[in-house]
């Protein structure tokens, strides 16, 4: 893990996505003053308590709900784990959305889009997991809350080959 991780607080990661539709992204730009785009992205992690790194953990990732930056997962998103420190059976994930007026308040969390740009970073998320982290790749959870509830459902179903399971609260 990078030495920025903790059990304690809530690390940041940036991550590119790759097969984003171009013309999802050119009619949908991002807001104005962010540092995020469709296509580089972020999300937060909280390790366990004294992680070993041979040992295979569970991933609860979790989505929050609208209002905020582009950096919302800071606060930790929707943890089925709790947002209190000392967790020790499983890593926890907070993802962030895109803020653009162009789709909504929040991000790409509306169901008429074809090619919505959140399976491709929940995929981004689960792969850099995977490559920085030791995970249990057959108990990979996702969760969220309003419009990460619908993050949830929506990458929940598109890409039920990385996910154990789905969650949400509405």
């Amino acid at each position: 893990p990078a030495s920025s991780d903790s059990a304690t607080a809530w690390a940041k990661h940036d991550v590119d996505v790759t097969g984003v539709d171009a013309a999802f992204i050119s009619a949908h730009p991002v807001n104005a003053g962010g540092t995020y785009t469709w296509t580089h992205r972020n999300y937060f992690i909280r390790l366990p308590t004294s992680y070993d790194v041979t040992k295979p953990y569970p991933v609860a990732i979790g989505g929050s709900g609208c209002g905020g930056p582009d950096i919302v997962g800071q606060e930790g998103g929707y943890s089925v784990l709790g947002l209190a420190t000392g967790e020790k059976e499983g890593i926890q994930v907070a993802m962030s959305y895109v803020p653009s007026n162009a789709v909504n308040s929040c991000a790409g969390f509306a169901d008429d889009f074809t090619n919505s740009p959140e399976p491709p970073y929940i995929h981004a998320v689960i792969a850099d997991l995977e490559a920085k982290y030791c995970v249990d790749k057959s108990k990979i959870f996702l969760s969220g809350y309003s419009s990460g509830a619908w993050q949830a459902t929506l990458s929940g179903c598109t890409n039920n080959d990385e996910l154990r399971g789905y969650g949400v609260q509405i």
